[in-house]
């Protein structure tokens, strides 16, 4: 598990380098990772999985349909956005 925590310490020094204004934390020895955004409504979340090479990123959203459905709304240009060029 100390793997991850080095992987996550490694994404975390890049972003908060990086000039980001996101909020990187603290890293912990788990395949999960949160970062926040300026807001507790909603966060995006990482995950890693050493198995099949990969790692996910989601949106949470906590307790807000509004948030939701503007997400909602605006999938398939996130999901542009996202993919590799």
């Amino acid at each position: 598990m100390e793997a991850y925590r080095d992987f996550w310490d490694t994404f975390r020094d890049y972003g908060t380098n990086s000039g980001s204004k996101l909020s990187f934390r603290k890293a912990r020895a788990q395949v999960w990772y949160d970062i926040g955004v300026g807001t507790t409504k909603w966060h995006v979340t990482l995950t890693v999985s050493k198995t099949e090479q990969r790692l996910t990123c989601g949106i949470y959203v906590t307790g807000s349909k509004d948030i939701y459905y503007a997400f909602e709304d605006r999938r398939e240009e996130i999901e542009q956005a996202l993919v590799p060029s």
